[in-house]
């Protein structure tokens, strides 16, 4: 690909083949049926007679504790194991409560007071905090888009979070396990679409602009970060 060196896609017909490279490690798609199965055979053979030394793992189903399903009209990705496990990681007692939405009213008025106050925490606080939301933000960014509005105001305040903001962090890993059966679902459209949107928000803070990407009815990119300039809206 010109966009991404470690993407390469070869097509033959109505047969094709996609191969994901990331350091070691090679990820194949390709379509149903013998053209997509012999462009990968291909693809295998014409690698190990330049030497290259390949072990297949056979079908992906659980990729870096993503629990991928593919169906007749769909594909759906899970993240509810690794959900799990941060949840054993963070709770050691057990969870407290069961919020069914990721966060309160007072979320946006605390992250602009902490950004003025910029109070630096104790290193255990900070580690702590740190750790929580990057563990958010994964199962956020790979199969929770419905997250994203409240990890991106987590990660606003990694360098100065206080008691308040870490029990907002424990609350939207909890609404995370208490909906983690919510999966990311691509369905199998009669044309792939990019269709993307974007808004802006200006609250008594600063303001707020943000974007999303679909692709088969899924959101697959998404940014949300305050503005420097409302002019730049």
């Amino acid at each position: 690909s010109m966009h991404d060196p470690c993407y390469f896609f070869k097509k033959e017909g109505p047969a094709w083949c996609r191969v994901y490279l990331y350091v070691d490690d090679i990820c194949t798609t390709r379509s149903r049926g013998p053209g997509g199965s012999q462009l990968r055979t291909d693809l295998f053979t014409n690698m190990k007679a330049q030497g290259v030394t390949i072990e297949d793992l056979g079908t992906e189903s659980d990729y870096l504790r993503m629990k991928i399903v593919q169906g007749q009209d769909c594909i759906t990705v899970s993240l509810s194991e690794y959900i799990e496990d941060a949840v054993t990681t963070y709770f050691t007692g057990g969870t407290h409560g069961h919020h069914s939405v990721p966060t309160d009213r007072a979320f946006v008025d605390h992250i602009s007071e902490l950004r003025e106050a910029r109070k630096v925490p104790s290193p255990k606080m900070l580690h702590a905090y740190q750790s929580i939301t990057g563990s958010i933000g994964y199962a956020t960014h790979t199969a929770r888009p419905d997250n994203r509005f409240c990890h991106s105001g987590l990660s606003r305040c990694l360098a100065w979070p206080d008691d308040k903001m870490y029990e907002l962090a424990e609350r939207d890993l909890t609404y995370l396990k208490n909906t983690k059966d919510v999966v990311l679902t691509f369905r199998k459209t009669g044309e792939v679409k990019l269709e993307g949107s974007s808004d802006a928000d200006f609250p008594a803070g600063p303001p707020t602009i943000g974007y999303e990407w679909h692709i088969a009815n899924a959101a697959v990119s998404s940014k949300s970060e305050v503005m420097k300039s409302t002019a730049l809206n």
